[in-house]
């Protein structure tokens, strides 16, 4: 084989990992298949107990069509047909089919890993492969170490090429430990990969005391230092495991937290974070359909941590059917989200005590200090005006984003449930005349006053029935006149008056709801219930995509990947507090003419 030949195969591999792994970066999430051997300081460990389901899953949806579509447009097939083009001169020197049946019955079950290092601050990433076919398995093994070591020799200088010898000796050297061959390859890049095969697995990590405590325990010499002693790892596996799926993935908390960077301002902030966190163990299984994808997640609440922020936000939280803010959402919104969960005065002391102890409790970086001597200036108190008129509900709607234009209409808006509507009118008059203000600061001053026009530029009233909605007029930008009004015990802050007027008339039950509406029950029984919830009409997102698209200088190109992404119809998804944990679901939504 050439070198030109092997650069091909080795740029189309590179391709190939790269797909695979955003494939399980947007669909993964954990029954671990062998849990005792995958380290216990684990971050993320992403599982497939069937790799002959999750493929035949795959080929049955968009999937494959949208990435190889994808790829065609960003220039990646080139790389894709080298590997293609070379596969027969592959197959032909092991001996097989190098197919998707035989690559399943070789490798049934995988196990991906990523973790924290105990020798420096790079990350470790490693596998636990179950051998199916080995004789196969160990034909591809062996063409494999003669591809890198050609790869990894052709990685060097001229100079050091035309020197170098391309033994196996030179770049993979070999050892025993628990009574097999480990084998210790560098690659062209300074990489170190360990990997051995025990029985019937074959282990991968790029940390040499990680791997030995894999082969340790792969061999039963080593108990301790499994994935399945990790803090919560038997409830989270027992909830997740219930459901069918064909990607999981665990997602280890405990020690992002416990191996923080050796730096020691980062190593305060991770244990700020740590915390503030509530859970050392979060899972998800994923279902892949030929019309969507379902993901089921589940995190419980870990010992010890009643008093952290986010289980006080959650747990204070109303489980209802229905978050109430959503019901502002107009049938055909582009996206929308909502929480019951929202606690002002929580947040305000955590985010006070965060700076108090990253500055080491300088005075001078005492908040509340400086928000007291701010208050005249404000014109209203944050702690005993703002903080008080807030509610538990928070929302954000954005109904459309228009850039068809050289002025982009952006029509969204924030809406909070308030509890004190005397104080947040307070709040809201203290912005108005800051606003009004700054505005007369602008006007021109001397020779250039008379010559300004006659534009009043202060917040003005339009009522409608019932609605008093205030708004500001800005003539340079016809498309915005930020905008509020109180529509029962909910403010409404929007980028334009008539964005407020909609959301009060869907509210009021004049104009189609998201809420109930044939487009939401698309979603497989996900809806604005529990503590939040989350909608993105992806179509629309496109479209929006698109305008900014035709004016770019590879518009074609860009149409294509659009064209492939329209595959993708929306996403949806909610969480709740359900039995000391939170669960959630989601469904990613593929177009009906896939």
């Amino acid at each position: 084989m050439t070198g030109k030949k092997a650069k091909q195969i080795r740029g189309g591999m590179r391709a190939i990992a790269f797909v695979a792994c955003m494939l399980f970066a947007a669909a993964g999430m954990a029954k671990v298949a062998n849990p005792q051997v995958v380290p216990v300081q684990a971050t993320y460990v992403f599982s497939v107990p069937d790799t002959g389901k999750l493929y035949n899953a795959c080929t049955a949806s968009p999937f494959p069509g949208i990435v190889k579509d994808i790829l065609e447009a960003v220039g990646g097939k080139d790389q894709l047909g080298a590997v293609q083009a070379f596969l027969p001169e592959i197959e032909k020197e092991l001996g097989f089919k190098l197919d998707a049946e035989t690559v399943t019955k070789m490798i049934p079950a995988l196990d991906l890993f990523m973790a924290n290092s105990t020798e420096s601050d790079k990350p470790v990433v490693g596998l636990v492969a179950t051998e199916g076919d080995k004789d196969k398995f160990q034909h591809f093994l062996n063409y494999w170490e003669k591809a890198a070591i050609k790869a990894a020799a052709e990685s060097q200088s001229d100079d050091e090429a035309s020197t170098a010898s391309e033994k196996k000796h030179e770049f993979i050297t070999t050892s025993t430990v628990e009574g097999c061959l480990v084998k210790h390859f560098v690659a062209g890049n300074g990489m170190d990969v360990y990997y051995a095969e025990a029985d019937s697995l074959f282990l991968v990590a790029t940390d040499n005391n990680v791997f030995t405590s894999m082969l340790a325990r792969a061999k039963g010499k080593k108990k301790e230092g499994g994935f399945n002693s990790a803090s919560d790892f038997e409830k989270v596996s027992k909830a997740i495991s219930a459901r069918d799926g064909v990607l999981y993935m665990y997602q280890n908390n405990k020690a992002v937290f416990e191996n923080a960077p050796r730096q020691p301002e980062l190593q305060k902030l991770y244990q700020l974070m740590r915390e503030f966190a509530a859970q050392d163990m979060a899972g998800t299984v994923i279902e892949v359909k030929k019309d969507s994808v379902r993901s089921y997640h589940y995190s419980p609440f870990a010992p010890g941590s009643e008093n952290t922020l986010i289980r006080k936000l959650m747990e204070r939280a109303s489980n209802s059917s229905s978050i109430e803010i959503m019901k502002f959402a107009p049938e055909q919104v582009m996206v929308a989200g909502g929480t019951n969960a929202f606690d002002a005065f929580l947040i305000y002391d955590f985010m006070r005590d965060l700076i108090n102890s990253l500055s080491g409790n300088s005075k001078d970086t005492d908040i509340d200090k400086q928000l007291k001597d701010f208050e005249p200036l404000l014109g209203f108190s944050v702690k005993e005006d703002l903080l008080p008129a807030c509610g538990n509900e928070l929302g954000l709607i954005v109904s459309s984003l228009d850039f068809s234009s050289s002025l982009p209409a952006v029509d969204l808006a924030l809406l909070m449930k308030v509890r004190d509507k005397d104080k947040m009118q307070k709040v809201l008059t203290a912005v108005e005349r800051q606003v009004d203000d700054k505005v007369k600061q602008m006007a021109p001053q001397g020779p250039d006053k008379d010559k300004a026009p006659n534009v009043d530029v202060s917040f003005k009233t339009a009522k409608e029935g019932d609605l008093s909605i205030r708004y500001l007029d800005i003539p340079p930008l016809p498309t915005v006149t930020p905008a509020y009004a109180f529509v029962g015990d909910y403010l409404i802050i929007a980028s334009t008056k008539e964005t407020v007027s909609k959301l009060a008339a869907v509210k009021n039950g004049k104009e189609k709801s998201l809420v109930g509406s044939q487009l939401l029950s698309q979603y497989q029984g996900v809806t604005p219930r529990g503590m939040s919830f989350g909608y993105v009409n992806l179509s629309a997102v496109w479209d929006s995509v698109g305008q900014i698209a035709s004016k770019a200088a590879d518009k074609p190109a860009m149409d294509k990947v659009l064209d492939a992404l329209r595959k993708i119809h929306g996403a949806a998804g909610y969480a709740e507090v359900k039995d000391g944990a939170v669960v959630g679901e989601s469904v990613l939504l593929f177009s009906s003419d896939k």
